[in-house]
């Protein structure tokens, strides 16, 4: 509606959309060959991730 007030307080809920922007932010790099599906989180954000991470087979 043209001129309409947001009243949400600028925040968007992405809900299940998450999924398909994960997606694109890793396949399209991995795509052009700057990272390896199989590289880990710690390769591209050490520090980050604590614990044991198990791959996805």
């Amino acid at each position: 509606m043209a001129g309409a007030s947001d009243s949400s307080g600028g925040y968007f809920r992405m809900a299940s959309t998450s999924r398909t922007l994960i997606a694109t932010v890793v396949l399209q790099p991995e795509a052009e060959g700057r990272l390896s599906l199989g590289d880990t989180g710690d390769q591209w954000l050490p520090g980050v991730v604590q614990g044991k991470v198990r791959p996805v087979p």
